[in-house]
Parts: structure tokens; sequence; C-alpha cells
């Protein structure tokens, strides 16, 4: 197992583990992403787990119908996870959303959706995210980089400014646009 793969899984679990908590009358609440409730942010994200799905089948990856977000949640995941456990899956080169690039380099980029957004939803649904610090510190390195086109593109807000002092877990949520 590569360290990216490893990285998304732990961001997929840490968002599976709060998807788990929303209950039928949490998925209509507010997230932090201004234009979306809860159940937004859980579509997001299975959108976003297809798309790396079907980069790893080489086909499109069509979302579940199922009316019920931590189903649909539930379906991409366990997609994504047998499409990643296929031999070959992760050298495969594919065009995505940040260049041509292997499937394992994409993970190792996408990170930050999962983990961003499990803090998003968490907010939403009013349970504690309890992101990884090591993920954080990770996403953060691989994305620093990448600051203005991050910006520009409209994936993150503004930098919220945090004490230096403060832990990874902050720094990266301030770095994404968040208020930790």
């Amino acid at each position: 197992m590569t360290d990216n793969l490893t990285n998304f899984t732990t961001a997929i679990s840490g968002f599976d583990r709060v998807v788990q908590q929303g209950e039928t009358q949490s998925w209509s609440n507010q997230s932090p992403c201004t234009e979306w409730c809860a159940v937004d942010v859980v579509d997001h994200v299975v959108g976003v787990t297809n798309m790396i799905a079907g980069a790893a089948r080489g086909e499109p990856v069509a979302a579940s119908e199922d009316p019920d977000p931590a189903a649909r949640w539930a379906a991409a995941r366990d997609g994504l996870l047998e499409a990643l456990n296929v031999p070959g899956a992760l050298e495969t080169v594919r065009p995505t959303p940040f260049g041509e690039m292997p499937v394992d380099q994409l993970l190792g980029i996408a990170v930050f959706d999962p983990l961003t957004h499990t803090w998003d939803l968490a907010q939403a649904l009013g349970v504690d995210a309890n992101l990884d610090p090591g993920l954080a510190a990770t996403a953060m390195a691989t994305l620093e980089p990448m600051e203005s086109m991050l910006r520009e593109t409209g994936r993150f807000g503004e930098r919220i400014d945090v004490s230096a002092d403060a832990d990874i877990v902050s720094r990266y949520l301030a770095f994404s646009g968040r208020q930790p």
C-alpha cells in the first residue's frame, strides 16, 4: 500500500465516521460551505470519490440514486475501494482536474477533499470531526505549493489568521479558509 493510498483511505474513513453520525433531520443543516447544507457536502465528496474511482477504472462512475445520503456515500466509498484494489490501478495514468497523472499521485493531492469536508460535515451535524493531525500536516505540505491555484479556482477561501503556535489541524483548517 502506498503512502498516498494509506492517507486517502484514512481520510475517507474519517469522513465515513462522521457520515455515520448523520440523522435524517440533520442532513439539511447548514455547513460552513456557504451554499451547501450537510447533504450537499456528502454529495460533493461522493462526486469526488466517484471521479477518482472512474480514473482508477478508466470509465465514469455514476452516483447512486439512493435517497439516503449515508447510503450514497457507502456506495461511492465501496466502489472506490474496489477500484483501487485492482492490480495496476494506482499506476494508471489518467487525466485529472490537476493534469494528467497516475491515480496514486491524484490520491496524494485529493486527500484534502475528504479531510476538509469531514470537518465541514461535522460542523453541520454538530459532531466531533477528530481530524488526524498527521493527515492535516501531509495535506498542508502537498497543498501549500498550489495555494494560489486553490484560491483562484474557489476550492479554498481566504486563509484565516491563527496563532503561530496553533496545532497543525487548526493551521490546516485556517489554510483551507475555515475558522478552526
